[in-house]
């Protein structure tokens, strides 16, 4: 019951404007996904990128996506153009799932997705 309130709350919230929390940085994000039991989705960009645009805009914008990636995932956005990533960009955007150590989890998703299937995909990813 308290979960699924949650839920609506949240979906609420992200219905009308609401924007998913990006750690500041990879460690920031580690360690709060250490903190909230949560794992760190690491989503690899540069500029110019088209796809990585459409991401940011349009899916990560989703009112379901929002609150599938905010109850399971710290998510953490690196411009490969900009610093260092931790991990391999096949293209961007690159998406990586990793626990609190940083050790990666499943299998990365390389490129865009619709927001249906984006969310289907990221609720098949194992703590």
């Amino acid at each position: 019951m308290r979960k699924s309130f949650l839920m609506v709350v949240l979906g609420v919230v992200y219905a009308f404007g609401g924007d998913l929390s990006w750690a500041k940085n990879y460690d920031e994000a580690k360690k709060q996904a250490l903190s909230q039991g949560k794992l760190v989705m690491v989503v690899l960009t540069q500029e110019g990128c088209d796809m990585c645009e459409y991401m940011k805009s349009v899916v990560f914008k989703n009112p379901d996506v929002m609150m599938v990636v905010e109850s399971r995932f710290v998510p953490v956005e690196i411009d490969i153009s900009k610093g260092k990533a931790p991990f391999k960009a096949y293209g961007t955007p690159t998406i990586y799932f990793a626990n609190g150590k940083g050790e990666k989890v499943g299998r990365q998703i390389v490129g865009a997705a619709k927001p249906e299937v984006f969310t289907e995909t990221i609720k098949k990813i194992q703590r």
